[in-house]
């Protein structure tokens, strides 16, 4: 069964063509627009690796970060941002194992992925909610 991406992105059309390219590698791929879909997503079903745009959250990257661990522990982060040449304005050491600085090339990410993909799938999945 191919890996599950969950990915947490405000604006349609990126998150459709983010979708569109994780899927061509493999993977299956949910989109959500807020971090309170992807909580509610994170309690249905597994999933190793979760995107998220940090420019678009309601609230800090920290805090979604914690939010989405707690949901699921185990959980490995990709964060894209904007902001990520500036180190100054993250307060995320240690959530993400990856920041993808915007705008990006599709290849820092899915290289990213297939990093995570490949240590998720070495890892015993929990059973699947309802």
């Amino acid at each position: 069964m191919p890996c599950r991406v969950l990915l947490v992105v405000a604006d349609a059309t990126l998150g459709k063509h983010l979708c569109r390219q994780v899927a061509r590698h493999g993977l299956l791929c949910h989109l959500t627009a807020s971090a309170d879909d992807a909580l509610d997503e994170l309690a249905q079903h597994h999933y190793p690796v979760a995107i998220l745009d940090l420019d678009l959250l309601d609230s800090s990257a920290a805090a979604v970060a914690r939010r989405l661990r707690a949901a699921s522990p185990g959980l490995s982060l990709v964060g894209l941002d904007s902001m990520a040449e500036d180190h100054s304005s993250h307060d995320t050491p240690g959530l993400f194992h990856a920041i993808i600085p915007k705008p990006f090339l599709i290849e820092p990410l899915l290289a990213a992925l297939s990093d995570l993909v490949g240590a998720a799938e070495l890892q015993p999945q929990p059973a699947s909610g309802p």
